[in-house]
């Protein structure tokens, strides 16, 4: 007896054959087949660690350790209308430990050829994450990061 539609269920309950879906045939009462194997792990540069000279690392790597460890979340410019901005950042300090960190800058009477000044002639908001990241990268490690949320302040002295 053949159905007018494809009911798999109706035409096993009449006794015709049901056809498996490639090499496992599926019902509702065999168990689900395995979860695929997962992806190999890929090649992301370390989690940046106390470093007594500096570390250079060219386009891609900081590219991939800046997707990998500084997240940028969200920016905004205050409602005053003033020239500041605000940075909120997931920062990986360790492959386990992620800390809510806000950075703040004012460009308001910046210097030139400063952070501040350098930001601010920035179009792009993932520009700005980047170049902020660049430049705090090797303070990372010594800053006390709190379980809550870290708030730093990007202020240039001295040039």
């Amino acid at each position: 007896m053949r159905l007018p539609f494809a009911d798999t269920h109706a035409e096993g309950y009449f006794g015709t054959r049901v056809f498996p879906l490639g090499d496992v045939q599926h019902d509702h009462f065999s168990q689900p087949p395995p979860p695929p194997p997962p992806p190999p792990p890929q090649n992301i540069p370390p989690v940046l660690e106390a470093a007594d000279e500096p570390t250079f690392l060219d386009d891609r790597d900081l590219q991939a350790e800046l997707e990998s460890t500084w997240i940028l979340n969200l920016s905004m410019h205050f409602r005053d209308k003033s020239d500041r901005e605000k940075f909120f950042v997931t920062y990986a300090q360790q492959p386990n430990r992620w800390c809510r960190v806000t950075v703040s800058c004012d460009y308001r009477d910046a210097p030139p050829s400063s952070l501040e000044s350098d930001l601010k002639s920035l179009k792009f908001q993932r520009d700005k994450n980047q170049r902020i990241y660049e430049a705090i990268r090797e303070s990372l490690p010594d800053i006390e990061f709190y379980d809550t949320v870290t708030n730093l302040k990007l202020e240039t002295e001295d040039g």
